[in-house]
């Protein structure tokens, strides 16, 4: 590799020490760096946009945990370059370079011997009768309660077709990605993360029916809000990856489907997803 973007910042990486730990490695054996910041934006509660993500780079070093790889691949969306997480948080399924074997990993990358997977990412359209407002999402999009505690009601359509009208806190529609995170704490289940899949999975459903539903990748999902059991004004909001919100009141709705581009995620190690979910669950 001849360009590497490096995404940091100064609350995951004290004093941009291993940033320039990185840097310094990578430049030595003639390999141009990128360093583009992110910082923590404490009015919208998300990640701000890193700028200057040139686009001839060859891939996108992300330090952090899985956290911040799944803001970085919203914030390179479209771009198609690979993405290669740098851990600096606790085991993770996404980030695989420690910094015990950093300079290895890195040189590792620069060799050429790696893989890259692809991976399906949500696109979700939220339709307010004040317009639309659109996002994507490597891990899942959330319908959840806002404000009171009580339950919310809402309806799931399958390619315009009513399935069900549910009383619940809410809704994960997941990836296969994302099938490890929120869904798997809810009782969803765990699918192959190069699946081509949706996982829909009720958050606390007050019925007796509480299974997550697997659907093709193909499918579009309308979640509709509408008025409670008094027919009073429900509020309501959409997460994407547990970040970006968008506000829903009663008669709005959100339409989800497969996005059209994939996030590329860079594997070093031949480790494979059932080893990491063995490991990963030994430590729960």
């Amino acid at each position: 590799m001849k360009k590497i973007c490096v995404i940091s910042n100064d609350f995951k990486d004290k004093g941009l020490k291993m940033t320039g730990r990185i840097t310094g490695y990578l430049n030595e054996r003639g390999c141009e760096t990128v360093v583009a910041m992110t910082k923590w934006d404490f009015e919208t509660e998300k990640w701000t946009k890193p700028e200057g993500i040139p686009a001839d780079a060859e891939c996108i070093l992300v330090l952090g945990g899985d956290g911040t790889l799944l803001q970085a691949a919203r914030h390179s969306y479209g771009m198609n370059i690979p993405l290669l997480g740098v851990n600096l948080g606790t085991l993770g399924f996404l980030t695989e370079v420690d910094g015990e074997h950093l300079e290895e990993s890195l040189q590792q990358l620069l060799d050429g011997d790696y893989s890259v997977e692809e991976r399906m990412m949500l696109e979700g359209t939220v339709i307010t009768k004040d317009g639309e407002i659109s996002g994507v999402a490597l891990n899942d999009i959330v319908v959840n309660r806002t404000g009171s505690l009580q339950i919310i009601r809402f309806d799931v359509w399958l390619n315009n077709v009513l399935l069900k009208r549910y009383n619940a806190d809410g809704c994960i529609v997941s990836t296969p990605t994302g099938s490890t995170g929120y869904n798997l704490s809810a009782g969803g289940p765990v699918i192959d993360p190069t699946s081509d899949a949706m996982v829909m999975t009720n958050i606390c459903p007050h019925n007796l029916f509480n299974r997550g539903v697997v659907l093709s990748g193909n499918k579009l999902i309308t979640i509709v809000i509408p008025g409670d059991r008094q027919g009073r004004n429900q509020q309501v909001e959409a997460t994407f990856d547990g970040c970006f919100k968008v506000k829903l009141n009663t008669g709005d709705c959100i339409n989800i489907t497969k996005a059209p581009s994939t996030t590329k995620i860079i594997r070093l190690e031949p480790t494979s997803f059932m080893e990491i979910l063995h490991k990963k669950m030994s430590q729960s």
